[in-house]
């Protein structure tokens, strides 16, 4: 169970990355320039970038992936939320399939470092 609760964070925040690096590619969309086309790029990706940073630093240390990827969680929260609600009131599942993966990562990150403390 330990090597499972030791890499499954890892991939699965590699996986999150691919996936909202795949809402990127709407930049490359219609008749502009190649400097717009790229600043566009880079300006989506910005998550992206913030997120390998913390996969970076959390391969050694669990506190920063679980900290970080809640961080991550309640910004993608607050940003598509308010995005998607247009002044209705009503939530959309958007919200939760953006940043419930970030959540659940962020649980794991904190449980693989609760395990580790307990086996010392």
């Amino acid at each position: 169970m330990k090597p499972f609760l030791h890499w499954a964070p890892r991939i699965l925040s590699i996986l999150f990355c691919l996936f909202i690096m795949m809402f990127s590619f709407d930049v490359f969309e219609g008749n502009v320039s190649f400097i717009d086309i790229l600043i566009g790029f880079i300006k989506h990706n910005l998550p992206v970038f913030a997120m390998a940073i913390i996969i970076f630093f959390a391969w050694q240390n669990n506190w920063v992936g679980g900290i970080g990827f809640l961080v991550i969680s309640l910004f993608f929260f607050i940003m598509v939320n308010s995005n998607m609600n247009n002044g209705s009131g009503v939530m959309s599942p958007a919200v939760f399939i953006i940043s419930l993966p970030a959540l659940i990562i962020s649980i794991l990150y904190f449980v693989d470092e609760f395990i580790k403390r307990l086996e010392l």
